[in-house]
């Protein structure tokens, strides 16, 4: 609220008082053409106050007493009107006070309530992240056996293979030696079927050469 505006708010109800005229915070604000009434409300408060430090100064010259009888009027009803709008100003501060309350309580009852459930959410949550991380780390030593059994076996399985090649090796080593022996066992064979043979066919000659004599 400016300065400006509650000095044309002033200005204004001296107007309305002059012209015998309560002002009121409707009144003010059909001449004033703008404002809201809780603004033109406390500039009214303000002209009320310098209302009454006003009279309370040095009295003015003598006057009329149907025009002192009207400013006496006038300053009754003010002061009525005053201690009515101060009355009802003050209930409604009390009302929209005891509204604000319940409001911002019903807020911080809320928000208690919504950080009550974050931390059980983010309790869980963290438990679930605990969880997650103990999992994972049993699952990355399950890996890290399984990957050592693998290079055992990979180990195990070339020293089969070699085990294999040597064997097949050594099989046919064996093979090689049992075919040379068995030629050469027939070659042997041959030769002493053929000596055989010939000391058979020379018996036999000298045995016709004995007869034959």
């Amino acid at each position: 609220m400016s300065d400006s505006t509650i000095e044309q708010v002033k200005k204004i109800a001296d107007d309305l008082l002059g012209q015998g005229e309560r002002p009121t915070q409707q009144r003010v604000r059909d001449i004033l053409g703008r404002g809201s009434l809780t603004t033109i409300n406390k500039g009214l408060n303000q002209w009320w106050v310098d209302l009454s430090q006003r009279l309370k100064e040095p009295a003015l010259p003598k006057v009329p007493d149907p025009v002192a009888k009207s400013l006496s009027q006038i300053w009754q009803d003010a002061v009525f009107y005053a201690r009515d709008e101060l009355r009802e100003q003050g209930k409604a501060l009390e009302v929209s006070y005891q509204e604000r309350r319940s409001r911002m309580d019903d807020e911080l009852a809320i928000s208690k309530s919504e950080v009550a459930s974050l931390q059980q959410r983010l309790s869980l949550a963290s438990e679930r992240l605990e969880s997650v991380l103990s999992e994972l780390a049993t699952e990355q030593q399950r890996a890290h056996q399984q990957e050592r059994e693998l290079i055992a076996s990979q180990a195990r399985i070339k020293e089969l293979e070699r085990s294999e090649a040597q064997h097949q090796l050594a099989t046919e080593r064996l093979l090689a030696i049992e075919r040379q022996a068995k030629e050469q066992a027939e070659q042997r064979y041959a030769k002493l079927e053929a000596q055989a043979d010939a000391y058979f066919h020379a018996w036999q000659e000298e045995k016709k050469r004995n007869t034959a004599k």
